[in-house]
This record gives structure tokens, C-alpha cells and sequence, in this order.
């Protein structure tokens, strides 16, 4: 179960300590069995619609969702006499990308963090 995510890694959080659920393996795996959990892993991330912005062997950062627009809400905020600033405030705070860290470690152990 170690080459499953714990969590939904649109939570961004670590896998759960041992005994919460989530078994933690202590066994040494191959460079091959690590890139085979990692291509897995990568592949599940690419049906939940995140694309991969770099990969290395074992890591790579994934991210999900668009950048803002910001030219096209600077001149819908000029067109509507500043009102639409706020909307872009919070679009600006609260949307646009969010990345996360795949990593697989020396153990076979699958770890997605929040990058943002």
C-alpha cells in the first residue's frame, strides 16, 4: 500500500503517521521498483488534471489549475470604474495554481506536500 497516496493530494498533506491508517515501509527498494511507484504515481496525478512541471527520478512538483489573468482584470477594473477590483483581488488571493511534491523515498514511501 506504500505506492498509494494517503490523502488526496489536493489537501497537500503528508501521509498519516503509522498507526493512523497508512503503513510505512522500512524495506530498502530498487531503484526500478521506486521508478515504477513514481510512474504510477504520476500517472494518478494525471487523471485528478495535474500536469508535471519538472520530474526527477524520485520528486517532481505537480501543479494544478491556470495562472490569473491579470491583463484582461486590469482593463475589466478600468472599464468598470474599479469595481471589478475587488473581484480580481480575490481571485488574485485565492486562485490561479497550486503546486505540490511527489517524492518516493529510498523505502518506497509515496509523500505529496503543498507547495502553494
Amino acid at each position: 500500500m506504500a505506492d498509494q497516496p494517503p490523502q488526496d493530494p489536493l489537501y497537500g498533506s503528508d501521509p498519516a503517521p503509522p498507526g493512523m491508517g497508512y503503513q510505512v515501509s522500512t524495506t530498502h527498494r530498487s531503484h526500478a521498483e521506486r521508478r515504477a511507484i513514481m510512474s504510477q504515481q504520476l500517472q494518478q496525478a494525471a487523471m485528478r488534471q495535474l500536469r508535471v512541471e519538472s520530474s526527477l527520478d524520485y520528486q517532481a512538483v505537480l501543479v494544478q489549475g491556470k495562472p490569473v489573468n491579470h491583463v484582461l482584470h486590469a482593463i475589466l477594473t478600468l472599464f468598470t470604474c474599479f469595481l471589478w477590483g475587488i473581484v480580481w483581488i480575490i481571485l488574485s488571493a485565492s486562485g490561479g495554481e497550486k503546486r505540490f511534491q511527489l517524492i518516493v523515498d529510498e523505502f518506497g514511501n509515496v509523500h505529496w506536500q503543498n507547495l502553494g
